[in-house]
C-alpha cells in the first residue's frame, strides 16, 4: 500500500485520512486501482501497515450498510472532537463554531 507510505511523509502537519474499507478474512492480492469493484483487507493487516508507516490506525464508529470506515492519522492528530460522540458533520461543525 504505497499510498500509506506517501501520506506518512506528511507527518510534520496534523492531518487524517478517513478511508472506507471492506473488512475481509483475507487480504486483496491485486495491484492498482480497482473500480467500480471493491477489495477487502483484514483490519489487522491495515493496522500493521499503518504502524510500519508510523501512523495511527483506528476503526471508526461511522455507520454504513456495507463498508467500515477507518482513520489513518499522524500521531498527534486530535481525535477528541469526535470521541464518544456521533461521527457526523454536525459534530465537526460544533467544534469549529465553538472556537469562534
Amino acid at each position: 500500500m504505497s499510498w500509506v507510505s506517501s501520506i506518512a511523509q506528511l507527518s510534520h502537519i496534523e492531518w487524517s485520512v478517513d478511508s472506507d474499507l471492506l473488512p475481509g478474512e483475507t487480504d486483496n492480492a491485486k495491484l492498482g486501482w480497482t473500480y467500480p469493484g471493491c477489495v477487502s483487507y483484514k483490519p489487522d493487516t491495515l493496522r500493521k501497515i499503518a504502524t510500519e508507516a508510523q501512523l495511527r490506525f483506528e476503526i471508526l464508529d461511522w455507520r454504513h450498510p456495507r463498508q467500515t470506515w477507518a482513520l489513518f492519522a499522524a500521531p498527534e492528530f486530535d481525535t477528541a472532537w469526535f470521541q464518544n460522540k456521533p461521527l457526523i458533520w454536525n459534530t465537526m461543525l460544533e467544534r469549529v463554531v465553538s472556537k469562534e
